[in-house]
């Protein structure tokens, strides 16, 4: 993620409600490649893994609603910021 991209905070960082329609949203959007657990397959990535977990809110941001083709990973542009926002928080809390 560009550098400008990393530097953005999450602004629903302390909304708990905000990370359940993360959850929410992830079971529709996300569980098909990345599993109920979150444990990834082959192609989709772990996402309790140090790599996820270590990433700044801005980039996990910026990776929802860029995408990565080669990786498998497609773009969520669709969604609206809030929502890429709500999976981001949901994310952080797989901790």
């Amino acid at each position: 993620a560009p550098a400008a991209a990393r530097q953005r905070p999450n602004p629903y960082a302390s909304h708990p409600e905000a990370a359940l329609a993360g959850k929410n949203l992830y079971a529709r959007y996300c569980v098909q490649c990345h599993r109920d657990d979150a444990r990834g397959r082959v192609k989709a990535p772990n996402l309790h893994s140090s790599a996820v977990q270590d990433a700044a809110p801005g980039t996990l941001f910026w990776f929802l609603k860029n995408g990565n083709l080669k990786k498998g990973m497609p773009a969520w542009s669709r969604l609206p910021d809030q929502q890429l926002w709500q999976l981001v928080t949901y994310l952080q809390t797989l901790q």
